[in-house]
């Protein structure tokens, strides 16, 4: 097998020969090409887009790294709201808006003068996952180095700290907008309060990895919960006007919109075949090899336990107002390969 290091440097003869434009969000697969290139001594310019449904303090936060680099940025307003795929927010919008953003970049790029080749941050592991936006990228002849150097997130990772690139286990902070489940309006005073909310709870010492959902009621994901936290949480919460938040510890892989609350009491849990889930949910079949496994007996609301068949039996008949949940099915999934 050829080291990710290898991988990465056969592929630098190409990148060297022309000017890049890399679409920065601030994450960490945009912020390490950009650190990737300039190492390399490639001639790079940042593009970031703005708008209602990137937070503030990301873009921010964008703009810090990109002066402590010395990296020419380029700031690009980008308003996906008005797109029919996001304004109803159907499983289409990150398509749209993937196909949008590329226009408005290529249009600044236009506008700024010269020639440039964009490229994005993308990595392997975004060509075997959920990942609508994809299919933009490639219609728009958008060049993503790192899958094709074959570079995994966590290779980014340890080259990252190999080479001195700040906060290589930076997490990942997708936008707003997959915050909301499909069919829930976006409306630019909801994702302000969730970006307000969000950066609250991220001051939070000791929370983790975490997502406050709407499924339209708000739902607090966390891979980590302390107890003693919990008042703060709830108050941050409260302030924004997402009281009464249910709560979910653990990297959940999917849900689906529920007609009861499963956050609280005894939830009913399905295990499922995630292929299967994801090809429902989404009408595409899934590149990922998940197999179903032996679903666990779990009890209902009455204390009965029910029988791995009745919950085979369940999926079928239930799917549509079930919250359903994949975790620890399919480990090399995560919760962002087929969350709704």
């Amino acid at each position: 097998m050829v080291a990710p290091e290898a991988r990465w440097q056969a592929l630098l003869p190409v990148l060297r020969h022309w000017p890049l434009a890399v679409a920065f969000s601030g994450g960490l697969d945009s912020r390490f090409l950009c650190f990737a290139l300039r190492r390399a001594g490639c001639d790079v310019l940042a593009l970031h887009a703005t708008g209602p449904h990137v937070p503030q303090a990301e873009s921010e936060a964008a703009r810090r790294w990109a002066r402590a680099q010395g990296l020419p940025l380029l700031e690009v307003r980008h308003d996906p709201l008005s797109l029919p795929e996001v304004a109803v927010n159907s499983r289409e919008r990150c398509y749209a808006c993937k196909r949008a953003l590329m226009r408005r970049l290529r249009d600044a790029l236009a506008a700024a003068g010269g020639c440039r080749i964009l490229c994005d941050g993308s990595n392997a592991d975004d060509l075997t996952a959920f990942r609508p936006g994809q299919r933009a990228v490639r219609e728009a002849g958008v060049l993503s180095p790192l899958a094709l150097a074959g570079l995994h997130k966590q290779e980014l990772r340890d080259l990252g700290a190999s080479w001195g690139l700040d906060d290589p286990q930076q997490a990942a902070r997708p936008c707003l907008l997959t915050r909301l489940a499909y069919g829930m309006s976006p409306e630019p005073a909801l994702l302000a309060r969730l970006a307000a909310a969000e950066a609250d709870l991220a001051a939070l010492p000791g929370l983790g990895d975490f997502r406050l959902r709407l499924t339209p009621e708000p739902v607090l994901q966390a891979a980590v919960l302390p107890d003693g936290l919990r008042p703060q949480v709830m108050q941050v919460l409260d302030a924004h006007g997402f009281g009464g938040a249910g709560w979910w510890k653990g990297r959940s892989a999917a849900f689906l919109t529920a007609e009861r609350d499963v956050f609280g009491g005894n939830p009913l849990i399905f295990a499922v075949d995630a292929r299967s889930f994801l090809h429902r949910a989404t009408g595409r079949a899934s590149s990922r090899r998940c197999r179903y496994t032996k679903a666990f007996p779990v009890p209902d609301e009455g204390g009965r336990i029910f029988s791995p068949e009745k919950i085979k039996r369940a999926r079928e008949t239930e799917f549509s107002r079930a919250r359903l949940f994949l975790t620890g099915i399919c480990p090399p999934m995560s919760w962002r390969d087929v969350l709704l």
